[in-house]
């Protein structure tokens, strides 16, 4: 893959520069960043200009309430396209829990209907998975807007793996074909680093190294893949003085909001020398070890020594917190575990959930 390693990040007017970030090899972006950037309205408008006659593209949201939501008349993703440049795209009803992108015109009774060949699609990742009706071979780009779920909403179970299944049935074998494979990106708000996409994906570490670096992206080569977190963005730092943020300031809302914060303190973990620990506990990918004299204990990726050990199916994480649930969790609570990354604190707590 070549690429010269460097991305100009942001327009002259401040906002995220999409086209830049897509005129790069990479098959899969993640991107996470401050509210009102750019990031939805860049990534959505490049198909519009990028894609050939007969190529479609997916426009995904997490729910079908939030598809719903955008699809309704004057709420629409499209229509600040249709001020900017004069355009007619509407967004119009195609299947059960699927919309189709096109032109439009009005009727005969002034009401907008569709317009020529369907441009591309709306759906939810919820739904998607059982939808009918569209031409899966025809999208060439996925943009998954709002993929990390805001505190109020409920999660999707196993959403990680219906993302992947739905890229599969999209993608096919095309690449097998000697075509090129489908071009997803993902865009969101900085909510939540330890998403279902991010842990199934192994890409936590990966976002926590970059930050602790100070970067705003980072090619992952092998793997086609391109992570950003837009910590930095000039229209943000215009925003910290607009009515609501000077009201909200030194909230973790207006952390998130302009400076990309996750409300994680990556200065908490670091790496321990296991010549001080004996290993308690294996789960999953991480061991649990405690200190051989001050009582606390070290959470970490490296395996020690043969302490009893348990896989991260449900049934095993049962029999992990049946056989060790109260001291781990009292330890936890009790602030004597220290850990390696933030990543495994992340798997420690999934890891102790009761359901899943």
């Amino acid at each position: 893959m070549k690429w010269n390693g460097k991305i100009d990040l942001y327009l002259p007017s401040g906002y995220l520069n999409a086209e830049g970030v897509l005129d790069t090899p990479f098959t899969f972006i993640w991107c996470v960043g401050a509210r009102a950037v750019g990031k939805t309205y860049g990534f959505s408008l490049w198909p519009f200009v990028h894609l050939k006659a007969g190529e479609k593209f997916l426009l995904l949201r997490r729910t079908q309430t939030q598809v719903e939501a955008i699809t309704a008349p004057g709420f629409s993703p499209f229509e600040v396209y249709n001020r900017d440049f004069g355009w007619n795209i509407g967004v119009f009803p195609i299947a059960k829990n699927l919309f189709g992108v096109y032109h439009s015109e009005p009727d005969e009774n002034g009401k907008l209907k569709p317009s020529g060949e369907c441009l591309g699609y709306v759906g939810a990742l919820s739904t998607m998975a059982n939808a009918r009706g569209f031409d899966a071979a025809a999208i060439q780009y996925i943009y998954y807007d709002e993929f990390i779920k805001e505190p109020h909403q409920k999660a999707i179970k196993g959403e990680g793996e219906a993302l992947l299944n739905l890229y599969e049935t999209i993608n096919r074998n095309r690449e097998l074909e000697g075509k090129p494979a489908c071009r997803m990106v993902c865009a969101s708000n900085s909510v939540d680093l330890a998403n279902p996409y991010f842990v199934l994906l192994g890409l936590v570490t990966k976002y926590e190294k970059m930050i602790k670096e100070g970067k705003q992206y980072k090619a992952l080569l092998d793997r086609s893949t391109l992570i950003m977190s837009l910590d930095n963005s000039p229209i943000s730092q215009r925003k910290k003085e607009t009515a609501l943020y000077r009201m909200a300031r030194d909230t973790q809302f207006n952390k998130m909001a302009l400076e990309n914060d996750f409300d994680v303190n990556f200065g908490e973990y670091q790496s321990l020398d296991l010549n001080q620990f004996n290993p308690k506990v294996c789960i999953g990918e991480i061991t649990i070890y405690k200190h051989k004299s001050n009582g606390t204990y070290y959470v970490c990726t490296h395996k020690r020594g043969s302490p009893p050990e348990f896989g991260a199916s449900k049934a095993e994480r049962d029999r992990f917190r049946k056989a060790n649930g109260i001291w781990v969790v009292n330890a936890y609570l009790g602030r004597k575990m220290r850990f390696e990354t933030y990543y495994c604190e992340t798997l420690l707590t999934e890891y102790l959930k009761t359901s899943g």
